[in-house]
């Protein structure tokens, strides 16, 4: 059972290699945690895959989700809790379906 978790990722990250170009930069920005990165929005890995899996496919969405990711990393408000400031974001820009 050692290699679940990682074989879970590799079919993701497979999965992601043949999805939009700006969907994989979005997934990439979710989950950067970098703290000299303006494009890092701190999301566990987990949560970033559930909320591209919701998106992917669906043009309206994934552009949604591209530009909202992008607003929310640059935003010049103080920002405490950037982990749970994106997510809050996200769910107003994307709708509560997802969740």
């Amino acid at each position: 059972m050692a290699g679940a978790p990682a074989a879970a990722t590799d079919r993701f990250a497979e999965w992601l290699a043949d999805q939009a170009p700006n969907l994989q930069k979005a997934y990439a920005g979710l989950v950067s945690t970098s703290n000299r990165s303006q494009g890092a929005n701190h999301l566990s890995q987990a949560v970033a895959r559930k909320i591209v899996e919701y998106v992917a496919g669906q043009p309206e969405l994934e552009a949604t989700l591209y530009s909202a990711r992008h607003r929310i990393a640059t935003t010049t408000e103080p920002v405490k809790d950037k982990a749970g400031y994106s997510y809050a974001q996200l769910v107003k820009a994307l709708g509560r379906d997802f969740r």
